[in-house]
């Protein structure tokens, strides 16, 4: 089984412990709660690629994140494109994303969090010998969300507008491929649930199984190994890097970051996407799906404000309604919130704003 564990100030502890008075979380991150932003974020990406001698690989790292209770996949984030990432002796180290490539740290934000599950699931692709014209589709398509990551739903159309129909089934086909080198490390974690992973602030290190089959053990890295400050897995009693297998380390934390508030608005365009093969201008037909992910969201925002509205009167349950009530009215665009203001005053009589 793979291994999920949680650094506090580099020591690995179980996910399955929260933080607390007892386990403090690391210096610096602020604890998880309803109503605060959420983030979460690569810090660094260790993969380990058997005996590959070849040095350059046109390599692919993607992240799917849901958060709703739903049986259907999420759509899938790019964090990170190169057609000549350089390969030493089977391994890839990825700290510094820098500018000559495609790459974007972010997995997942959202400005106010409303106590739902997140679950992750990280691949890693090795995109086969491409054509030149699918990889400069592939890279002008990486380039049409500006501060943050694409998704692959976005690329076929990219390519439509810029090199044509036979790019755009070379690329919907790609993401069909099994040429793999992480077909998909799980990571689900949950907010204030008993015998499960907890959503807590800090890094969080994934480790895969090694190539050779055998299973890692949580319990041999908590007392073996240490996340240094700069990310990297080592013993604790060489200091030498874990280099067995592919390993990644994720930091989540409750800090506000406006360039990343359209993300949930992204992902919802992406998975309508991936159901439509219509064609016409990308652009324009992405800005127009945009607009009706924001619509949905005011309307099933104040749904769930209604909902909640009821056990107002309820006393042990009115604390926790009226906060995540106040959570869900950041979620509302500004205009339809000017429009519910008065609502929303008579449901929160002590405030004067969400």
């Amino acid at each position: 089984m793979p291994a999920n564990l949680l650094s506090v100030n580099g020591v690995l502890k179980s996910l399955f412990d929260p933080a607390s008075v007892t386990a403090p979380r690391s210096t610096g991150y602020k604890k998880i709660e309803i109503g605060k932003p959420l983030v979460a974020r690569y810090r660094r990406i260790f993969v380990k690629w058997g005996d590959k001698t070849e040095s350059d690989q046109e390599l692919m790292i993607s992240t799917h994140v849901k958060t709703t209770e739903e049986k259907s996949g999420a759509a899938e984030a790019i964090n990170y494109y190169n057609p000549e990432a350089e390969f030493s002796e089977g391994e890839f180290h990825l700290s510094d994303f820098g500018a000559q490539h495609y790459g974007h740290e972010l997995c997942y934000y959202t400005k106010s969090y409303l106590g739902e599950s997140i679950r992750l699931t990280t691949r890693i692709m090795e995109l086969d010998s491409l054509e030149d014209e699918t990889i400069k589709a592939i890279q002008g398509g990486l380039s049409t969300v500006a501060g943050l990551p694409s998704f692959a739903s976005f690329l076929p159309y990219a390519a439509l507008a810029s090199a044509g129909i036979t790019v755009f089934q070379k690329i919907v086909d790609l993401f069909n491929k099994d040429d793999v080198i992480l077909p998909g490390h799980d990571l689900d974690l949950h907010f204030n649930q008993a015998n499960t992973r907890h959503l807590q602030s800090g890094r969080i290190v994934c480790i895969s199984d090694p190539e050779a089959g055998e299973d890692v053990s949580e319990g041999q890295f908590i007392n073996n190994y240490g996340l240094t400050f700069d990310n990297r897995l080592v013993c604790v009693d060489s200091n030498v890097e874990y280099k067995k297998s592919t390993y990644f380390v994720l930091q989540l934390n409750c800090e506000p970051n406006r360039l990343y508030e359209n993300f949930d608005y992204f992902q919802s365009t992406a998975e309508l996407l991936a159901q439509t093969n219509r064609g016409g201008d990308p652009r324009e037909f992405v800005d127009t799906i945009i607009s009706m992910a924001k619509a949905f969201n005011d309307v099933d925002a104040v749904r769930q404000i209604e909902d909640l509205a009821l056990d107002i009167s309820d006393p042990e349950a009115k604390t926790e309604a009226q906060e995540k009530i106040r959570a869900l009215a950041k979620h509302i665009t500004p205009d339809i919130r000017m429009l519910y203001q008065d609502r929303l005053k008579e449901i929160l009589p002590s405030t004067n704003s969400p």
